[in-house]
């Protein structure tokens, strides 16, 4: 009997993607425990049950794994998360605003791992995953803000104050993100959401251009 070339093709490209997501699960794990640094790709492959030169078939070193976890679907994929929502099209600055929080913190969740990786590291002034995880929320909050002016131009808002406002509401955004996920049994989701949701009302009427009498 014939074997369907495709039919392995895609039985090989299932397996490929299994040990790649078993790879970075690990790595999450062991991060979680031992940091970036204390974290090697021997170790890595002991815990995702491979041999450490299969981990070298899939990433360059330890640099790439990292990579991968920021920009992976299944992880902290920003750019997949948002692709659909920078390109939709929004009633006012709040709206955007709104939505945002909600995709945003769609995405804390999802991740919650790679987030709490991060935090462990956070006093690590060498450590190379906070800065890349760094880098990836200022190229978030860069496509953020340029949204966010183009759609200011349509409202009367005191727009010198717009760059201010966003890094308010980000690191807003991302302490309730992190009170939620260290008391997740404490706060829901809907209160979280709605506190945020307070902040950018607070915000934005700040800086509204009243009304001339």
């Amino acid at each position: 009997m014939k074997k369907n070339p495709k039919k392995i093709k895609k039985v090989e490209k299932l397996k490929r993607k299994d040990t790649m997501i078993r790879i970075l699960d690990a790595t999450i794990s062991l991060m979680g425990k031992y940091g970036y640094k204390g974290t090697t790709t021997r170790k890595i492959a002991e815990a995702a049950g491979v041999n450490e030169v299969t981990i070298f078939r899939y990433f360059k070193n330890k640099h790439a794994i990292m990579q991968s976890l920021l920009e992976n679907a299944q992880y902290l994929s920003m750019s997949q998360l948002m692709a659909d929502f920078f390109n939709s099209k929004f009633l006012s600055l709040k709206d955007y605003f709104d939505k945002f929080t909600i995709k945003a913190f769609e995405s804390f969740i999802m991740n919650k791992d790679i987030f709490l990786m991060c935090l462990k590291d956070i006093n690590n002034d060498e450590s190379e995953f906070v800065r890349m995880s760094i880098q990836a929320m200022r190229n978030l909050i860069d496509i953020f803000n340029k949204r966010m002016m183009d759609l200011a131009k349509k409202e009367k808002l005191k727009k010198r104050y717009l760059t201010d406002v966003s890094n308010i509401y980000h690191s807003a955004m991302i302490s309730a993100a992190y009170w939620y996920i260290i008391n997740e049994k404490k706060l829901s989701k809907q209160e979280v959401l709605r506190y945020m949701k307070n902040i950018t009302q607070i915000l934005l009427y700040g800086i509204m251009e009243k009304p001339s009498k």
